[in-house]
């Protein structure tokens, strides 16, 4: 019972309960980056999301409320506390923003917002000084209000006194509107990096950004080198039409090119060094793509040729990109996904090959092409490997809490192998699951051509 009455009057728990508050809050918008640390390094320039934006400003308005209080009814200690809490926040402003700094920070992507919607000139990011002075400021004027106001009540300088309910009111309008705005603001400058907007977030992909559209040239070269005819009459066709023979043989490719998605374990299975009995040619041609208009740098395509002793086409390789793979079929397009898995299922031996590729070819996957004679057979076999994700529809909350929609992701890694054009034998192992969501684990598929 006296516990209970003690909590009730101006106590020492109380003020170290509201101290114990402010500091936890400080320590949230810490952790969750939301601040900063360190003015010499502020690497941290994170805005908080609606939904937190929406936390800190009730927070503060409860504590200039609790404080407006305390005053009111004589609670010293509690109102010391406050005091003391805003003073710690305001000489560790240097180090640690604390809970005020993301409220700032948003203000002034308010202040951006507003300004490319009343002037229609676009205004670049205001760097991360501009959010930090003014929250420095800020915490320097409410500490001086803090101190100055209640010895002014006794002075009676300040004519003008709204009362806690006026105060409570004014904050909570200006709130409501700052979050308004800022979900506006956030939405268009924010919630959707690195991609910049929502509609380049959902968009997809254009297909001349495509490996097998930017290296269609290059594959058809392939294509005219035929198995069984001499080496120097092709190498005209080859080197003519762009391709650079390389000096290095195939054993030294294999060392020297860092090829991803393992195709150098798969090279060396296909064609091991120490079996090859052929001479071998090796030839690269480089796309240059513009960065800044898709995912890729330089495009490199080869084509390996293996000859006899006379001189005589024995197998192929084609390989779409070395050194530097960027599949860009995230995003490409909603369908791939589900197309790609009943364009294989489809298939049937006995079908036309080249033409049954033709849908594969129309999407971004990677296709490596090996092409043989065998007991005077022409054997081909695709190494095909396919990523499609692409986002959900976003839901509420995500926009509350600032996160991205979850994703629907395609892996798949296809073989098939024909005998004069038509196909014989081929697999599909596909994964397929959310990429946001890690407590489903990825639905796998094994399936074989019949």
């Amino acid at each position: 019972m006296k516990i209970k009455e003690y909590l009730k009057k101006d106590s020492y728990i109380k003020a170290f309960l509201t101290f114990a508050a402010i500091t936890a809050v400080n320590f949230l918008a810490f952790q969750t980056e939301t601040s900063y640390i360190l003015i010499a390094e502020p690497h941290y320039d994170i805005k908080p999301s609606v939904g937190l934006l929406v936390f800190y400003l009730m927070f503060f308005i409860a504590v200039v409320a609790r404080a407006l209080k305390c005053k009111r009814d004589g609670a010293t200690k509690q109102y010391n506390a406050i005091l003391i809490a805003f003073a710690s926040m305001t000489l560790c402003s240097f180090i640690v923003g604390g809970f005020t700094y993301p409220i700032f920070n948003a203000v002034c992507l308010n202040i951006k917002y507003l300004y490319e919607l009343i002037s229609g000139v676009s205004k670049e990011a205001s760097e991360w000084a501009y959010p930090y002075f003014v929250n420095i400021i800020f915490m320097w004027v409410t500490a001086l209000i803090c101190i100055i106001l209640p010895f002014s009540e006794k002075s009676k300088k300040i004519s003008f006194r709204p009362s806690a309910k006026t105060v409570m009111l004014m904050l909570s309008v200006l709130s409501v509107l700052v979050s308004v705005i800022y979900g506006f603001a956030y939405e268009k400058y924010e919630r959707w990096y690195p991609f910049g907007t929502k509609e380049e977030w959902y968009a997809e992909t254009s297909e001349d950004t495509f490996i097998p559209f930017v290296i269609r040239e290059q594959r058809n070269v392939y294509a005219s080198v035929r198995t069984g005819t001499d080496i120097k009459e092709a190498e005209k066709d080859i080197i003519g039409k762009g391709f650079i023979k390389e000096k290095a043989s195939y054993s030294e490719f294999l060392d020297e090119t860092e090829q991803e998605y393992d195709l150098s374990d798969y090279l060396s299975e296909l064609y091991p060094v120490n079996k090859v009995t052929d001479d071998s040619a090796v030839y690269r041609y480089t796309n240059t793509v513009s960065y800044g208009d898709d995912y890729y740098g330089d495009i490199v395509s080869c084509i390996i040729v293996f000859y006899d002793n006379d001189g005589i086409i024995k197998n192929k390789l084609f390989i779409p990109c070395v050194e530097s793979v960027y599949l860009n079929s995230a995003y490409q397009n909603y369908d791939h996904g589900d197309e790609t898995e009943k364009w294989f299922v489809g298939l049937k031996k006995g079908d036309d090959c080249e033409a049954s590729l033709s849908f594969i070819r129309g999407t971004d996957a990677y296709i490596f092409e090996n092409e043989g004679v065998r007991d005077g057979k022409t054997v081909t076999t695709y190494k095909i490997l396919l990523e499609c994700c692409y986002p959900l529809e976003a839901e509420f909350s995500d926009f509350v809490f600032g996160t991205s929609p979850d994703f629907m992701e395609y892996d798949f890694e296809i073989s098939i192998k024909a005998e004069n054009g038509k196909i014989i034998s081929g697999t599909m192992d596909m994964e397929k699951g959310l990429m946001n969501n890690f407590d489903e684990a990825p639905e796998e598929l094994h399936a074989e051509i019949n």
